[in-house]
């Protein structure tokens, strides 16, 4: 995509100004995980809540979201509600180790959240590109 590391990061982490109402937004640390590619595969998902058969057995009622639960639970729901995108340097071992020991290691224990990968190339002067 011609993206750099440094261009992306700015991207992902400018929330606008450092003004004070900069505090009051209610969309600090949410960002749009679409993949808006035209190719539709940019982003790597590990799973998904609302196809995946290991889900089967989960509602997909979204009015379960307001029963009670226990503490430290999370609602089991057959809905990609929650996404959790990683941008990760795929030739570089602690991307590989987060990938291949805690990611997957939450999409087996079916905690109900979407975990996804965005691969995260170098180019030949050493700069990052997604």
């Amino acid at each position: 995509m011609g993206v750099s590391s440094r261009k992306a990061i700015d991207l992902l982490t400018d929330f606008g100004s450092d003004d004070s109402e900069s505090g009051s937004n209610a969309l600090t640390g949410v960002f749009d995980v679409r993949d808006k590619s035209e190719d539709k595969n940019l982003v790597i998902w590990l799973n998904d809540l609302e196809k995946d058969q290991r889900y089967k057995g989960w509602t997909s009622n979204l009015f379960s979201i307001q029963q009670p639960i226990y503490p430290g639970r999370f609602h089991e729901i057959r809905r990609n509600i929650v996404n959790s995108l990683f941008v990760l340097d795929l030739s570089a071992s602690p991307s590989l180790e987060l990938l291949s020991f805690e990611l997957l290691n939450y999409v087996q224990r079916m905690i109900p959240f979407r975990f996804g990968v965005l691969p995260l190339v170098r180019s030949d002067d050493g700069d990052g590109e997604m």
